[in-house]
């Protein structure tokens, strides 16, 4: 039985899928499987996972496109491993990602889920950027109150604790579906983040979602982020409408003074604080009075 259960959903991914599932397979801990879904393509990415000859391939093969979420979840059903790992169709795993992963759950068994940077690369595989998170897990659960931080592909989870806690794809979120996950689950769930590049991530190509899909992928993402402030206080999503100053101050103020992390509320007025005056050409006593104002 595999220790790790790698899933990887495909949509016409012939362009970058060898070397996404070449990555996996190359990886130093080779106790693992790699649950491919080919979401109905019509293209020739079915062929190229056939191509593969290794026992460690578990390919399923949907007859028309039923999504990412239906395709991950369908993944992780079958999977035998005990941690669960995603792997998207475009991207390329470093080659000690699984490990490092993996030997940090091992060392930090009260944590759940773990991810971690990247480096962005286009379609020749050059490395153009690099994605950064920060490692405070407060900062991160702030984060996701407004935008997913963090990178879909990164992720390892110990599967326990995710189906312990009915956590799984929600299939009405035909996109954002990882921030919604992430958001649920960082509500029950502790999450570590590894301060080092794991993946190649292939950031916004002529294919990818974040591309082609980027007004719906807003309008879903905009959707979850309401749905968050909604459970912090019901003036909040109203708050979040409106690009403003004086209703960003009020916004952060109905967080700081909520209950939603209320164990870390010293976190919460620095996160905002350097969220509304860092960067501000604002005159000294202007900021001194909107901080006050902040912690009323």
């Amino acid at each position: 039985m595999a220790t790790v259960s790698v899933i990887m959903t495909a949509y016409n991914s012939s362009d970058f899928i060898e070397d996404a599932i070449g990555s996996i397979l190359n990886q130093t801990n080779s106790n693992l499987e790699l649950i491919v879904v080919d979401d109905g393509s019509v293209d020739e990415t079915a062929n190229i996972i056939n191509s593969f000859n290794d026992k460690r391939i578990k390919f399923i093969r949907n007859e028309t496109n039923q999504g990412q979420s239906y395709s991950r979840n369908l993944a992780i059903k079958e999977s035998s491993g005990s941690f669960i790992a995603i792997m998207d169709s475009d991207d390329i795993a470093y080659h000690d990602r699984i490990d490092k992963q993996l030997d940090y759950l091992l060392k930090h068994p009260e944590v759940s889920f773990c991810c971690s940077w990247a480096d962005t690369i286009d379609e020749n595989n050059c490395i153009t950027g690099q994605k950064k998170l920060t490692s405070d897990e407060g900062i991160v659960k702030l984060k996701l109150l407004f935008e997913c931080p963090i990178i879909h592909p990164t992720v390892m989870w110990r599967k326990s604790d995710f189906i312990g806690n009915n956590l799984w794809y929600d299939e009405f979120f035909v996109y954002a579906q990882d921030y919604d996950l992430w958001s649920r689950a960082t509500k029950k769930l502790r999450l570590g983040v590894i301060p080092q590049p794991l993946l190649k991530f292939r950031f916004r190509h002529s294919k990818s979602i974040s591309n082609s899909k980027k007004e719906i992928q807003i309008k879903y993402a905009s959707i979850i982020s309401k749905r968050n402030l909604s459970q912090i206080s019901s003036i909040a999503p109203i708050l979040s409408k409106f690009d403003c100053l004086i209703c960003r101050i009020l916004l952060y103020r109905t967080i700081v003074k909520s209950d939603y992390m209320s164990d870390v509320k010293e976190l919460k007025i620095d996160h905002f604080r350097r969220c509304l005056f860092d960067g501000s050409r604002l005159p000294f006593k202007v900021k001194k009075n909107l901080r006050e104002f902040l912690l009323k």
